[in-house]
């Protein structure tokens, strides 16, 4: 595995406080990461610190003390490579092991263990302490980690860490850049003539100068001004950089620590997410359903509740799924890595993966069909974890773009081109995706609307398709809709007649009664000519029959009949009285409705009505109290 395609890292460092972090990171590029007045005097980290490391790095210098943990953490989610710093006369304090721990639990993979202080013990304790070290790291992704020993004040193994750093780096793949910008903010300040400037490590995407973003969660539009890294303006930033934003039009609002810049309506803030959670094994308690911790991810800290959803505790060393409910929104994707603490005694009990963003609170109905979603989803196959993400989309097709926005577009095209051949997607076109099984239940569910239509209509010849989509849009896209219903036509299973949608082989049936019923009232609907029946009237006329409505319908259906304002024309008194309409607009360019009403020999009660339709048809246009033939 190689970085091609990468052009920037970001180095974290991590450890106890007084381990001589600040130190090494003058030692490796000359700059002083201490910037507080308050650091400065107290000589000690207690915020982020940057160093710039050549052209292509940044090195973050997290605090060591217990009380700004939270501030490590903050640096800790964007970077790419570890300095676990360990001063050889001291060995591994309470707060190396928490660093360690969240190093694991943000899922970084990639580290060196730094000894510094070499000058200041012997050769022994060195190797009494590579020991710990190598106990301490045993079984995690840092069990090969390479370990370097150095002092920051002689300068003794300064040039082999930056050897080994270099090949580390070159080890490092690129990141999953999800095509669309979004950058957790870590600082955020005023500068007076300038604006606001926001800093932070580009997660996914690139931003522009000119470009408008999105601050969130406060949905505050935006616009680039300015763009530095490592202290040179440049025209963008992009996907691993770390870099500084001068904004114009936020001004006005408070820009802070944990708030999100990204492009604009592409990430919606939650209080929800569904996760895979595991607890530290040095927990002193468990993780208990219902908790109240603090809840780190991101840049963002903020109280949430954590709702355990196959157990009622988790146990130290254990792992479980849970519905995390923040207090406050958060900016969050499939994948972000989290940390959870407690309140008090202050410790680091948990984390885990964001494996489900929701808009709102979910109930436990669908927890059983949920958990398997989320075992494929905690897994480290991508393909396996794109199939179950277009999968969950069911009858809602999910495009290219939204599918890269989660997973990452690297290898995206591949795994999407691999899983069409594997029978396992459909491509609805421009880049829309779903399910096989999802496809097949949609047609089997149109079909079976229409089924269920004729069941209870078996007088009508079949389902108008305004009707049939209306149904349908309650659970599936309109595009979805379309294209089955042409593909389904298309094969015969389902006809199309007159925008009416049947079942082959379905026709209304009526018996032989129901048959001379039939002609009956189509001769007296007939017979009544431009003095049609209503419902009301047919009842009367064959008071005996219990079928009116639906033999009327039988009518409606062949054509015979056309309902008009609730009145039933046959369809050649129709024909008559448009023929009769047309002759007397051969009389005089506009007419009144009682001038027809005349021709018809009829009452207004009817004409009405009638004009209307015929308005309706194109064939005439009101404008007052006149009708005009349409052109």
């Amino acid at each position: 595995m190689n970085s091609e395609g990468r052009s920037h890292w970001v180095i974290g460092m991590a450890g106890h406080i007084d381990h001589g972090k600040t130190a090494l990171v003058r030692a490796l590029t000359g700059y002083d990461p201490d910037r507080l007045k308050e650091e400065k005097e107290r000589g000690m980290t207690t915020d982020l610190g940057f160093a710039f490391y050549g052209d292509t790095a940044t090195i973050i210098d997290v605090p060591g003390h217990e009380r700004f943990v939270r501030h490590m953490i903050a640096g800790a989610t964007t970077i790419d490579l570890v300095l676990l710093v360990i001063a050889a006369n001291e060995g591994i304090k309470p707060q190396t092991i928490e660093h360690f721990s969240i190093i694991k639990l943000l899922g970084l993979k990639h580290g060196i263990i730094v000894i510094t202080k070499k000058d200041t013990v012997e050769e022994d304790i060195l190797k009494i302490l590579e020991e710990d070290v190598k106990n301490l790291i045993r079984g995690s992704d840092f069990s090969t980690a390479p370990c370097v020993f150095c002092s920051a004040v002689t300068g003794e193994g300064i040039e082999e860490l930056k050897t080994v750093l270099k090949e580390v780096m070159a080890k490092i793949p690129p990141r999953e850049d999800r095509g669309v910008f979004r950058m957790p903010i870590d600082r955020s300040f005023k500068i007076k003539g300038f604006g606001s400037v926001v800093a932070g490590t580009v997660l996914s995407g690139i931003g522009r100068i000119g470009e408008t973003m999105e601050v969130l969660p406060q949905r505050c539009l935006v616009r680039i001004r300015g763009i530095e890294k490592h202290k040179r303006r440049f025209d963008f930033a992009r996907i691993g950089e770390r870099a500084a934003f001068n904004l114009l039009g936020g001004e006005k609002e408070e820009i802070k620590r944990g708030d999100v810049l990204a492009c604009p309506n592409a990430y919606q803030p939650t209080r929800f997410f569904n996760a895979y959670l595991s607890a530290l094994p040095e927990n002193p308690f468990p993780i208990k359903k219902r908790m109240d911790l603090k809840l780190h991810i991101g840049t963002k800290e903020t109280k949430a509740k954590i709702i355990l959803l196959d157990r009622d505790s988790l146990l130290p060393g254990d792992s479980g799924y849970a519905q995390i409910i923040a207090d406050e929104e958060l900016v969050t994707e499939y994948g972000d890595r989290f940390v959870l603490r407690s309140f008090g005694p202050l410790l680091t009990i948990g984390g885990g993966k964001v494996l489900e963003v929701i808009k709102e609170r979910q109930s436990k109905i669908t927890l059983a069909e949920r958990l398997k979603s989320w075992q494929v989803l905690n897994s480290e196959d991508k393909k396996e974890v794109v199939a179950e993400i277009i999968r969950m989309a069911g009858f809602y097709p999910i495009s290219f773009q939204e599918i890269g926005k989660r997973v990452g577009l690297n290898n995206l095209k591949r795994i999407l081109t691999c899983l069409k051949e594997e029978n396992k997607i459909i491509e609805l076109g421009e880049d829309e995706f779903i399910s096989t099984d999802s496809y097949h239940k949609a047609k089997d569910k149109i079909v079976g609307v229409i089924k269920d239509f004729h069941s209870g209509n078996p007088y009508r010849a079949g389902i108008k398709g305004a009707e049939l989509k209306s149904k349908l849009e309650k659970e599936m896209a309109k595009k979805l809709i379309e294209s089955l219903l042409n593909k389904l036509t298309a094969k015969k299973d389902i006809i199309l007649d007159k925008e009416i949608y049947k079942l082959p082989g379905f026709t209304i049936l009526v018996s032989e009664a129901e048959k001379h019923l039939l002609v009956k009232i189509t001769e007296t609907i007939k017979e009544k000519g431009f003095l049609p029946p209503d419902l009301a009237d047919l009842n009367k006329i064959f008071p005996k029959e219990k079928r009116i409505p639906e033999l009327v319908g039988v009518l409606k259906e062949r054509g015979e009949v056309i309902e008009i304002g609730g009145f039933f024309f046959h369809k050649e008194i129709l024909a008559k009285a448009k023929e009769k309409l047309l002759s007397l607009f051969q009389k005089k360019p506009e007419i009144t409705a009682s001038e027809f009403r005349q021709v018809l020999n009829t009452t207004r009660r009817y004409v009405i009505p009638l004009l209307n339709y015929f308005d309706s048809q194109g064939v005439t246009e009101r404008r007052g109290d006149f009708r005009v033939l349409r052109k």
